[in-house]
């Protein structure tokens, strides 16, 4: 059966022809893009998986491939907030200060 395709659900952030692809446990990345002919634009070492750039009909063979999990849109993502904690628990406080803290151990 074909891999499913993951929508964005903003599509104006996608990138036009450009998916994320996870691969079953165990399935090697240069035996699938050796299968189906792709090339990757970048491979992933968090998950068993990489990036390409496809048209319909290469989309198509790559979903039918019997190794692929599922295949996403790529999509360009942003992280904008700044968020400040205070009185922040185990220490997290340091990170996010220049000045020496109060509560530390003097030399």
């Amino acid at each position: 059966s074909q891999a499913p395709l993951l929508n964005q659900i903003d599509l104006s952030e996608s990138l036009k022809d450009r998916y994320i692809v996870k691969l079953k446990p165990g399935v090697n990345i240069s035996s699938v893009c050796e299968e189906t002919r792709t090339q990757t634009v970048h491979t992933y070492k968090v998950i068993n998986g990489f990036s390409v750039k496809l048209d319909k009909n290469e989309l198509d063979i790559l979903r039918n491939h019997a190794g692929v999990e599922y295949v996403a849109e790529d999509a360009l993502v942003r992280a904008n907030a700044i968020v400040t904690q205070h009185d922040a628990p185990w220490g997290l406080a340091r990170l996010s200060t220049h000045e020496r803290l109060a509560d530390q151990n003097p030399k």
